[in-house]
């Protein structure tokens, strides 16, 4: 299975009042903003910059900050999920705010990543509900090319076979499986969350196919195969929540 945060490197240091998202990757120069829509603050900086130096950087446009933030009328930790798909909002790709660039154009609408934003081309006049379906067929996409990914490294590992798996929105589970047909279902929402979230999902799933209720055997095998699931389960519960 590919490292699946090759493309990002993260940490949260804190700057007097400010929580500030410091995010390496391999780039020259350091680069400071605030996302209007939450206001959630992100350095993104190169792969050698440390902590300190960072911390450092953003002490040294406290004022900026702080102004910013007024201007924005925000919460400092105030994160409110988007709703409108509009150009300026902040939507999650694997655990990482991303930027949201509503773009129209005249050919078929699609979806791509640059950098930090999301790039969303879309018909001019399009509605709330299809720049959402389109979004959403998106994350469909991503999760099509990572899944079969994790399932090829933990099924040898395991010695379990899932024989398919499906994507679809569940409203109080993150995934569900059909022992009995070795068939895994995944919320589509797993999109948004990090990826290490994801994987336990899976290998919850998985675990399943070992054994198909929540006895103290199955636990026996999480905890074998995956002994950081209970860690991984609060990140999948905490912030970021789904947003309709």
């Amino acid at each position: 299975m590919k490292n699946m945060n090759q493309y990002f490197e993260e940490s949260i240091i804190q700057v007097a009042e400010f929580s500030i998202l410091l995010r390496r990757k391999p780039i020259k120069n350091v680069y400071l903003r605030i996302l209007p829509n939450d206001g959630s603050i992100q350095i993104s900086a190169p792969l050698d910059m440390s902590d300190e130096a960072a911390a450092a950087f953003a002490q040294s446009h406290l004022t900026w900050i702080r102004q910013k933030t007024k201007e924005l009328n925000l919460s400092y930790t105030h994160f409110s999920p988007p709703q409108n798909y509009i150009t300026g909002e902040t939507h999650y790709v694997w655990g990482h705010p991303m930027y949201l660039d509503v773009i129209t154009t005249n050919i078929h609408p699609y979806v791509e990543l640059y950098q930090t934003n999301i790039h969303m081309y879309v018909h001019p006049n399009s509605s709330i509900k299809q720049r959402k379906a389109l979004l959403f067929n998106w994350y469909r996409s991503q999760l099509k090319a990572i899944v079969p990914q994790i399932l090829s490294h933990w099924e040898p590992v395991m010695n379990v076979h899932c024989c398919e798996f499906h994507i679809k929105i569940m409203k109080t589970r993150w995934g569900t499986c059909n022992t009995s047909a070795g068939r895994i279902w995944i919320n589509l929402y797993l999109a948004q969350k990090p990826l290490e979230c994801l994987e336990y999902v899976i290998v919850h799933e998985l675990c399943h196919l070992i054994e198909p209720s929540h006895s103290k055997r199955f636990y026996h095998y999480l905890e074998l195969f995956l002994p950081d699931w209970k860690a991984r389960k609060t990140k999948l519960n905490q912030f970021p929540q789904t947003a309709e």
